[in-house]
């Protein structure tokens, strides 16, 4: 991954703690990006695929998802839209 899109991931994190209050977040390891909402890791991209993390559904956690996507949609093979039932249909990625 580049210089520029890390930086870009590290602005997108600092608006993320600003506009949900420090309850959600994104990072980088070995070229996935994850979203973490409250402590728990919702969902990633890796290898330009979305994927999701956690087996559950919430209001919140949905909101977090959404502005994900719309700030990494640029970085998916497909355009991927997730509302409560796409979410609860999705299998949930263990890795």
């Amino acid at each position: 991954m580049d210089e520029a899109t890390k930086e870009r991931i590290k602005d997108i994190d600092k608006k993320y703690r600003k506009i949900f209050y420090k309850k959600a977040s994104v990072y980088i390891v070995d070229d996935v990006i994850y979203l973490k909402s409250y402590s728990t890791v919702v969902a990633s991209i890796k290898d330009r695929k979305f994927r999701r993390h956690w087996g559950y559904w919430s209001a919140t956690t949905q909101r977090h998802v959404n502005e994900f996507l719309k700030d990494f949609a640029y970085n998916l093979d497909e355009d991927v839209k997730v509302g409560k039932a796409a979410w609860i249909k999705m299998a949930v990625c263990y890795e």
